[in-house]
């Protein structure tokens, strides 16, 4: 796990090694155990190291055995892509590659593999194929080609950005996208059609403002060279989906009527094949453990018994904010340590500067501020983390796909004013789920009339769902319960993957989201489709099933949505009032033009549930222009053109 940021320029326009080291600082939150320099005329590259395997022969940039090539990378090959990289290298002639670090196999089989290629050659599927179902960005130098490929993984779980300066003639790539604010202008003002889109999409893949226009390269491949700085193009990920789970037979309960039986074996194996794996790690390993089904599956196939259970709860104990008890039993039955963190309100307030520095983003749910807090403990622990990211989006686990599909029920109780939202955007299930999740209403009604009235809401409902479902979209011809799905994978999964990511990485730990690793997303997006939600809204049914046996039967059928709610209006109102006030009443609050004060201030005095999220929306875009329109966040570099 590491950090780094680069850039390419023009011929004859040299990378000065302080132009990088300027930008050090932002880029060491990644990794904190050491950062190199590579400079090579045109091109330069800086990484900062979180060491996790190997020793100092992980250390970056690392050039390879012949010097031909120099590698920055963010991201983990675990036990699986290890033995396939070997086994491939050897089945090639390539001998045993002895090393322990990932990042030095890495090299030396993408080294390999890219041997004959020439400058402005494709780069060859083989070379990145071994790579599927991993979390990965990394930066790849050919010093022969005087080229730089940048890859990123599927999910995007691992960040990866760029930025092209034409008029610099130089393009800057990243893991993350302060170093690009840095040299290439700070986000300005925020721009109606993109929060427009935000709002209704709370997923998108930039923030909602004006200012540099960055490239996210998730899940693509591209190609830099002096003779092409300036300009970036992404060539998506070609790599084939697997295979699909299916067997002669029903191994579990009854398939539901018309659809092929549910393989229970296969699905279990891939769940376990999966956690052991994210499990391997030489020191201790923590797993985030809530009282729901996807962190207790993680538990229950990680196969270590050391692995120690965090859990996080807020006030008052057995209140609805503490899951604590479902999470015990869970690791009792399986005989894990137990470790209960009692979250204070006031921390989430105090907390948020720090966590939207590492998301850089205006938005991303106060559930990210209360990982920042468990994360801080299992740091503590050790520097790697499971969690169980990823099983509502896979195994349709959200109540919003059950009362899109119209599947109300006794798992649906307790969800009528959703239900009602949901209904009044009429009876196609897509548009149904498109209102659950639009974000509008928490954050609309406190901007500035002027702006409000800019904001192009319906357009930008209209653009999403032609984006998601219209033709030739992923989800276009697939059947209402596997569309939904597909969509959530695409939106709301992308969004935690990164949430998760980003807060983890700025405490120095790695957190390994085992239900989007290894084969678990194919295998999740071959089950049939009466297997993601029941005809009485039973989410998960899947899971639940491959669960039976494992983990207690009072976790197993709960009927209760589990997700560490967060009561930030609560903290806001309450326990760290004077931190919410001390912002709402800031001059820069007041003539930044972007919020209706008034509206704002009297937040504080209404009557809400702990959890309503107008107050972080508010907050948390305030905050976030403090730290990057304003600039708090951001180094003091100059223009870095020579």
């Amino acid at each position: 796990m590491c950090g780094f940021v680069g850039v390419v320029r023009s011929p004859g326009r040299g990378v000065r090694p302080d132009e990088l080291e300027a930008l050090a600082p932002v880029v060491a939150r990644r990794g904190p155990d050491g950062t190199g320099v590579v400079v090579e005329g045109e091109i330069g590259v800086l990484a900062s190291r979180l060491a996790i395997q190997g020793g100092h022969e992980g250390d970056q940039p690392l050039r390879s055995a012949e010097g031909r090539f120099v590698l920055a990378y963010n991201g983990e090959l675990f036990a699986s892509h290890r033995r396939r990289l070997r086994g491939l290298l050897r089945a090639d002639g390539a001998g045993e590659v002895r090393v322990a670090s990932d990042t030095a196999l890495l090299l030396a089989f993408l080294a390999h593999r890219l041997a004959g290629r020439r400058a402005g050659d494709p780069v060859p599927d083989d070379a990145l194929a071994p790579l599927a179902g991993g979390m990965y960005a990394f930066a790849l130098v050919d010093l022969a080609a005087r080229e730089v490929l940048l890859h990123g993984d599927a999910e995007g779980i691992k960040p990866l950005y760029v930025l092209p300066r034409p008029s610099h003639g130089e393009t800057w790539f990243s893991s993350t996208r302060t170093p690009l604010w840095a040299v290439g202008g700070r986000p300005t003002g925020l721009d109606p059609a993109a929060l427009a889109a935000r709002l209704v999409l709370p997923w998108g893949p930039d923030v909602p403002a004006t200012g540099p226009a960055l490239i996210d390269v998730a899940g693509g491949t591209v190609r830099l060279s002096p003779s092409t700085a300036g300009r970036a193009t992404v060539f998506p990920r070609r790599t084939p989906v697997g295979g699909a789970v299916g067997g002669a037979g029903p191994r579990g309960p009854a398939a539901a009527a018309g659809e092929r039986p549910l393989d229970l074996d296969a699905l279990r194996e891939t769940l376990e094949d999966a956690a052991r794996e994210a499990a391997e790690t030489a020191g201790p390993a923590t797993v985030f453990l809530s009282g729901g089904l996807d962190s207790a599956a993680v538990a229950a196939w990680c196969g270590r018994s050391d692995v120690l259970a965090v859990t996080g709860r807020f006030a008052p104990a057995g209140g609805p904010l503490d899951e604590s008890d479902l999470a015990g039993e869970v690791a009792a039955s399986l005989g894990l340590p137990h470790l209960v963190v009692d979250c204070e309100d006031r921390d989430l307030l105090l907390d948020l500067p720090e966590v939207i520095d590492a998301l850089e983003e205006p938005m991303g749910g106060p559930g990210s501020l209360a990982l920042h807090r468990v994360a801080m403990c299992a740091r503590a622990h050790g520097r790697v983390a499971l969690s169980g990211t990823g099983g509502d989006e896979r195994f349709g686990g959200y109540t919003r796909l059950a009362l899109a599909l119209s599947r109300a029920g006794a798992w649906t109780e307790g969800y009528d004013a959703l239900r009602v939202l949901m209904e009044q955007a009429g009876p196609d299930p897509r548009r149904r789920w498109l209102r659950a999740v639009d974000r509008s209403a928490d954050l609309l009604p406190y901007l500035h009339p002027d702006l409000a009235r800019s904001v192009p809401l319906a357009a930008a409902r209209e653009a999403a769902f032609a984006t998601m479902f219209g033709p030739g979209a992923p989800a276009a011809d697939l059947p209402p319960a596997r569309a939904l799905a597909t969509t959530e994978v695409r939106t709301s999964l992308r969004m935690l993957l990164a949430v998760e990511d980003r807060v983890t990485m700025s405490l120095g730990l790695e957190s390994r989201p085992v239900l989007s690793l290894g084969r678990v997303g194919d295998v999740a997006s071959a089950l049939p489709e009466g297997w993601l939600v029941g005809p009485d809204g039973e989410g998960k049914r899947a899971l639940r099933a491959a669960l039976e046996g494992r983990i207690p039967e009072r976790v197993r059928t709960s009927r209760r949505k589990r997700g560490f709610p967060t009561p930030f209006h609560r903290a806001a109102t309450g326990a760290a009032r004077d931190v919410a006030t001390a912002v709402l009443s800031d001059a820069r609050f007041a003539s930044r033009g972007w919020w209706d004060v008034a509206a704002c201030r009297r937040l504080l005095a209404e009557p809400r549930p702990d959890h309503d999220r107008a107050l972080f929306s508010v907050l948390s875009f305030e905050t976030w222009a403090r730290r990057f329109v304003d600039g708090e966040a951001l180094p003091a570099t100059g223009d870095p053109a020579p």
